[in-house]
């Protein structure tokens, strides 16, 4: 009995869908993953208050919120500080030129929550231009300095680190697609 070819192709998204349904892959971590449930809170009580016509200055209430998003978005911090093995990472990410490479940045949501840190969570992976197919590599060459949606599928190579002001959260790239 001869079997079915299957393109290179094929078998890698095989592959790929069979560690996803055997949960050897962390997905969503590009996502915000804030409980704002006290930030909620807060507001409503804000809310509940002026009805009663006991207003609160903008400027008193700005840093506790800001405070409320911080304390919410530990939990996502700690996910990206803890992350291993492989992952599936969709955004859109900046195309930038590092000499044989490109080099793919994601700015992670979780930066606007973070500000008080005044950090930019991002997610990056570098591409050696070698390595990209021929029927895409013109348009990496013409999405340089663009912003394109794409699927990252790799292996954890730097996690973010508080520890070491370690910000930028690297994927060494099994498939971009």
């Amino acid at each position: 009995m001869k079997l079915p070819d299957t393109s290179l192709n094929g078998m890698f998204h095989r592959y790929q869908r069979e560690t996803i349904k055997n949960n050897q892959v962390v997905l969503g971590l590009e996502l915000v993953d804030v409980e704002l449930s006290d930030l909620e809170k807060f507001d409503k009580l804000v809310r509940d208050l002026s009805e009663y016509g006991v207003g609160i200055a903008e400027n008193e209430l700005a840093p506790k919120r800001e405070s409320l998003k911080e304390k919410a978005a530990e939990t996502t911090l700690v996910k990206l500080e803890q992350a291993t093995g492989w992952v599936i990472i969709e955004g859109s990410f900046r195309i930038s030129e590092s000499g044989e490479f490109y080099r793919c940045t994601y700015k992670h949501p979780l930066s606007d929550y973070v500000l008080a840190l005044n950090k930019t969570v991002t997610i990056s992976v570098s591409l050696p231009k070698s390595s990209i197919e021929t029927h895409v590599a013109g348009h990496y060459a013409q999405s340089v300095g663009k912003v394109i949606p794409l699927r990252v599928y790799g292996e954890v190579w730097q996690p973010i680190s508080r520890e070491f002001d370690t910000w930028d959260f690297q994927i060494t790239p099994l498939a971009v697609y």
